[in-house]
């Protein structure tokens, strides 16, 4: 179970998946603290040169939610911008494979 935490501030961090042959992904976010700003999630399927967004990729972090999607991903790329508050942003990947 893939863990990503990222710092409360406008920034762009790329990081690895762990399991990139993982179909199955529930993407948990939590930002205990903040009071704005949004998260965007794009993926980088394995061998791909580019990143894609994912569906329901883009996240209101004031109304913290989770989002599901399949397809296998070698990398995320975590865009945070306007961020407001107090605090880290963790993005929990509950993954599996088919």
């Amino acid at each position: 179970m893939p863990r990503f935490i990222l710092q409360g501030t406008d920034a762009t961090t790329v990081s690895q998946h762990s399991n990139p042959k993982d179909l199955y992904h529930d993407l948990a976010i939590s930002a205990p603290g903040t009071t704005g700003g949004t998260l965007t999630i794009t993926g980088k399927k394995v061998g791909a040169d580019s990143f894609e967004s994912i569906p329901d990729g883009v996240i209101d972090l004031a109304a913290i939610t989770s989002i599901q999607f399949t397809g296998g991903v070698e990398s995320y790329q975590f865009a945070v911008s306007g961020f407001t508050g107090t605090g880290d942003i963790t993005v929990t990947d509950i993954s599996q494979r088919a």
